[in-house]
């Protein structure tokens, strides 16, 4: 090497210096954007040279510019503004709810439920994607139904049908000499089960009675059958204790408890004693000394009052 091109050796190191300096490197974006095109695998870029942006997936520009430019090394300011897409409100759906509690924009869940008396079919959830769209297909929810009751020994049941919807009910009834017990009627519930239980069919006969000192008084008369009734009264001397009237409940039993009968028990009372001022006794037809008594009396009385009166006085 001469000793010109030792001389031109600092010039040349500098201007590629300068020319470095003028670059610019990969730009930092914000997490709702990206590099696009053929930038995305540049690392280095000339000055003056442009840098193409563009909204991530699942976002949308709200404003501001798509690029940059590198002048002097430096990246002029990025202005690009990137937003969620939104998917907007899902399809409607009959007996059902939508929850959009977490929002429409991308990567949001929308949330389905259908009204009680109703299943889903499909999926529970839906989410926003990056198209805009809500995933999968629209559910649906549809009627429960239920099967036919169990049939009912001595009784049936109406209408009858092959399928229930929910809150469809049927009626019970027994055939002749027997009775209910328990519900009416029942409906088609949400777990697809009628409910309540159904009934059972009994023959009601409730046994003959007959109670001490009693007769009865109205009423029905053997067999007794249920709700069957009879009233009593006690014989004249006794009282009841209980309810005069019972009847034959669904469990062949008298309700309430019978009554009794009772003897009256009559109070006795005693003359009271005289105590008042006494008097002569007048003699008896036996009394052959009864003159001489009641002159006795007499004279003595007399004595009492006037013998005062006849005294001497000095």
């Amino acid at each position: 090497m001469d000793v010109s091109s030792l001389f031109l050796l600092p010039f040349y190191l500098g201007l590629a210096m300068i020319a470095q300096a003028q670059e610019c490197s990969r730009p930092t974006l914000g997490n709702n954007m990206n590099l696009r095109d053929d930038d995305i695998l540049k690392d280095i870029f000339p000055d003056g040279s442009k840098a193409n942006l563009a909204c991530a997936v699942g976002h949308v520009q709200a404003g501001g510019s798509l690029s940059i430019t590198c002048t002097a090394g430096a990246w002029s300011p990025v202005t690009l503004e990137c937003e969620r897409r939104s998917c907007g409100a899902a399809e409607e759906l009959s007996n059902g709810y939508l929850d959009y509690s977490e929002g429409i924009q991308f990567g949001d869940k929308l949330y389905i439920s259908c009204k009680t008396g109703y299943i889903l079919v499909g999926e529970p959830a839906r989410i926003c994607l990056a198209s805009g769209k809500w995933s999968g297909h629209p559910p649906s929810c549809e009627v429960v139904t239920c099967e036919p009751p169990r049939d009912l020994a001595q009784g049936s049941f109406s209408p009858i049908q092959d399928i229930y919807k929910y809150e469809d009910f049927v009626q019970y009834m027994c055939i002749k000499d027997y009775v209910l017990n328990g519900s009416k009627a029942a409906s088609c519930s949400a777990d697809r089960q009628f409910k309540p239980d159904p009934p059972v069919c009994v023959k009601v006969n409730c046994v003959e009675i007959k109670i001490e000192n009693a007769e009865v008084l109205s009423g029905a008369r053997p067999p007794y059958g249920h709700m069957a009734f009879v009233t009593f009264q006690c014989n004249s001397g006794y009282k009841m204790v209980g309810s005069p009237t019972v009847t034959c409940d669904i469990n062949s039993r008298w309700s309430p408890k019978l009554p009794t009968c009772q003897r009256i028990e009559r109070p006795t009372t005693a003359k009271p004693v005289d105590k008042g001022t006494p008097t002569a006794i007048p003699p008896t037809p036996d009394d052959k000394n009864g003159g001489n008594h009641l002159g006795m009396s007499l004279g003595i009385a007399f004595a009492v009052t006037i013998g005062p009166l006849l005294a001497p006085h000095c």
